[in-house]
């Protein structure tokens, strides 16, 4: 038992170390590094772009779950099984955000329309961020948390730290400005509440693909309302 409980321990630890360490390096790279490689190369900088994020959250997570963990990365992080079941869910869940940003584009004037997405935003924000962002929050931050703690405090975490890692970006666009403060708050809210949604999506789904096809739309159509 005391065995047991010391492997334990050392994979939380390791989980912890690992988020400090993603928090760290994505904000060092958000803040530094991040224009340098778009600017004025668009198609070299989308593949380094997307490379350097598939190697600060991806590609971590596959060889802790490998190496540390000694799990299936396909099954432990719910990308087998019932493909066809979770991109059913992903639609149909998707579809209800899509009018949830409707009426807040139609009804409350939140943004401007734009169909002008050039192929970084398409590639690089909606049709990748599954593989990099559900992956890491839902996929595997969540579900190790709710292997030491109920879903429901696991999943509040996960979201949580979920909000924390848009914070370089929101201080990039200046959100972090007193008198942006009111958008920075309802981004916050959004973010930790679309992050929650996510968690009771994989609960319920137990497919990532679910929650990947949601967070696709969702970027999708913020991005055409401008918002």
């Amino acid at each position: 038992m005391a065995a047991y409980k010391s492997v334990r321990r050392k994979r939380m630890i390791t989980l912890v170390v690992y988020t400090l360490m993603l928090l760290s390096a994505w904000t060092i790279y958000q803040l530094g590094v991040f224009a340098v490689f778009y600017d004025n190369i668009p198609i070299l900088g989308l593949i380094i772009r997307n490379s350097i994020k598939y190697i600060i959250w991806t590609l971590p997570v596959l060889i802790l779950l490998r190496h540390v963990y000694f799990s299936n990365p396909i099954e432990y992080l719910k990308l087998g099984g019932d493909v066809a079941n979770g991109l059913v869910w992903g639609i149909a869940i998707g579809l209800i955000i899509v009018i949830y940003h409707a009426i807040r584009f139609f009804f409350i004037g939140d943004g401007s329309l734009r169909f002008d997405i050039d192929i970084y935003t398409w590639v690089h924000k909606i049709i990748l961020i599954g593989f990099t962002e559900e992956v890491v929050f839902r996929g595997f931050i969540l579900q190790k948390i709710n292997e030491e703690l109920e879903f429901i405090f696991a999943n509040g975490i996960a979201s949580i730290l979920y909000v924390l890692i848009h914070i370089p970006r929101w201080y990039i666009d200046g959100l972090l400005q007193s008198e942006k403060r009111p958008y920075l708050l309802a981004s916050a809210g959004f973010v930790l509440v679309f992050g929650l949604v996510q968690g009771y999506v994989l609960k319920k789904t137990k497919s990532l693909w679910a929650c990947m096809v949601i967070h696709s739309i969702n970027n999708l159509v913020t991005i055409i309302i401008g918002i």
